[in-house]
């Protein structure tokens, strides 16, 4: 998140209208973000498309319609960054996660930069962790919706979680609880962990069963 955030912070004040020179700009930064990023857009203040390092100078495509145009529209001034729900690009034709920032957010609304992050790379981080093999990570966003999930599911992406212990207006920043999946109807044992300042929260859930596994191993012995 920080990375993402520092290169929309790097990019945007070099924005001047110049699609050549940009793009020039944005491969020099290749080698930082290979392993983040696969998509970099601006959005003029019209809501269509002004660069996208993966489109041709003359693709006019409306944005307009999308979360992280409207959001910045609408709050002209304010400089934050934005993390959208998960989107299918209309230009990648992926999955993506938009980091976005407005453009010039000491004047008038001007467009927004966007830097597009594909969900399987937050996915990802289950392969390197020492969990069951019915167990489940996932990124929820404040508002509901998965953002990532780990192992791998499209169908679940942007599909809102109701009811989560971590939902509450008065949860803790990190905890622990029970329950039956909602997503495959496995009994887990989840952990969270939030981060406000972003927006999403960190949930890692082992099947009941696995955790279980040395009691029932020894029970049987016995």
């Amino acid at each position: 998140f920080k990375r993402v955030n520092e290169l929309l912070l790097d990019l945007r004040p070099q924005w001047n209208g110049d699609w050549k020179s940009f793009a020039t700009l944005v491969q020099q930064r290749q080698e930082h973000i290979d392993d983040l990023a696969f998509q970099i857009v601006v959005i003029g203040a019209d809501g269509i498309m002004e660069f996208s390092n993966l489109a041709k100078p003359n693709d006019r495509t409306d944005l307009s319609g999308r979360e992280h145009f409207f959001v910045h529209r609408d709050a002209p001034g304010r400089d934050k960054l934005f993390i959208s729900r998960p989107l299918m690009g209309k230009v990648s034709k992926k999955w993506t996660i938009q980091f976005t920032r407005p453009v010039r957010p000491e004047a008038q609304f001007n467009g927004v930069m966007v830097i597009s992050i594909s969900p399987d790379l937050y996915g990802q981080f289950g392969d390197s962790m020492a969990i069951g093999k019915n167990a489940v990570v996932t990124m929820v966003r404040d508002t509901g919706e998965i953002m990532a999930r780990y192992p791998r599911n499209e169908s679940l992406l942007g599909r809102a979680v109701s009811d989560a212990p971590y939902q509450a207006a008065n949860a803790a920043r990190s905890a622990s609880f029970r329950r039956t999946a909602q997503t495959d109807g496995v009994e887990r044992l989840f952990g969270y962990y939030k981060l406000p300042e972003y927006g999403v929260t960190f949930v890692v859930g082992e099947a009941l069963s696995d955790v279980l596994a040395p009691f029932y191993k020894t029970r049987d012995v016995v």
